[in-house]
């Protein structure tokens, strides 16, 4: 089975696909970062997890940890990097919308394997606009950058997604 690395930001919805694979008949793994604990050296262990699951599975979501991009992209295994569009060619308005709405989807969501929730937020208020940057996110060469638009989250995509892995 051909598999496809999808690195997507929080709340575009990989836990939502995962939990409903069933309906979207795609094999799918949710590769969460919160199983593994973060010492020295955890990113070599998780992207050997996800290694040792290349051609199990259709999609294989995992974080958006640049050290773990960092090791894909030196070890030329492809990924795709999916964000919320805080891109320049939307309106500042545009850009503010989507903002909201992400932010709404932080605090909405089943959030238990967050250790210090309130950290957690306020690290991505500070970093939000840096993290969905073009610059940040093409940062480790993905083989493809999905932007998601207002009310847009990752089902929405996947069959694009699925398309362009069958593609290949």
């Amino acid at each position: 089975m051909n598999t496809m690395i999808i690195s997507a930001f929080p709340g575009c919805g990989k836990t939502y696909i995962s939990e409903n694979q069933a309906s979207y008949n795609y094999k799918v793994m949710d590769s969460d970062s919160s199983k593994f604990e973060k010492r020295d050296g955890w990113e070599l262990e998780y992207v050997n997890h996800i290694l040792a699951n290349m051609g199990k599975y259709d999609f294989i979501f995992i974080a958006q940890y640049p050290k773990v991009l960092d090791l894909l992209n030196k070890n030329n295994i492809p990924f795709v990097v999916v964000a919320p569009d805080n891109s320049d060619n939307l309106s500042i308005k545009e850009k503010q919308l989507i903002k909201q709405q992400w932010f709404g989807r932080f605090l909405l969501r089943n959030n238990s394997h967050i250790k210090n929730l309130e950290q957690w937020i306020e690290e991505l208020k500070t970093n939000y606009d840096n993290w969905t940057s073009y610059d940040h996110l093409t940062e480790h060469n993905p083989s493809e950058l999905v932007l998601l638009k207002e009310n847009e989250y990752l089902s929405d995509r996947i069959e694009y997604l699925y398309t362009k892995k069958e593609e290949k």
